[in-house]
């Protein structure tokens, strides 16, 4: 899949996760298999992603932040810089977790916002029993 020059995916864990990384507005569809998934790798058919853990970081203010969508449903607002575990605080976010994740980036040019998130769906393994 094509990702607009805003969108990087940092790391590709087959099975496991993946991290995105933003600097700005964009998008990246969750579900289905390599073809049609921006994170799905290899035999991996995705049906869902949790977001685990994120880095946010944008100029303070009410005139700049990010926003996180699932589909047309808002998940999340951050202004300003910060850490956030979710899943380490044993609440990851799990909202229309099959939906494609989209981040707008209001008020400034310059922003990062990288997160992580937990693959769901069917991983064949390479090995058997």
């Amino acid at each position: 899949m094509a990702l607009n020059a805003n969108t990087r995916i940092s790391a590709n864990r087959k099975n496991l996760s993946t991290t995105v990384l933003f600097t700005g507005t964009g998008s990246i569809v969750i579900a289905g298999n390599s073809t049609v998934s921006d994170i799905a790798t290899g035999d991996e058919v995705i049906t869902g992603a949790t977001i685990t853990q994120l880095w946010v970081g944008s100029p303070s203010g009410n005139s700049s932040y990010w926003t996180i969508a699932r589909g047309s449903n808002t998940v999340a607002v951050w202004d300003s810089s910060g850490y956030f575990d979710y899943a380490g605080n044993g609440n990851a976010l799990t909202l229309d977790k099959s939906a494609n994740l989209a981040v707008t980036l209001t008020g400034s040019t310059a922003g990062t916002l990288l997160i992580e998130l937990q693959k769901e769906g069917t991983f064949p393994s390479t090995y058997y029993t």
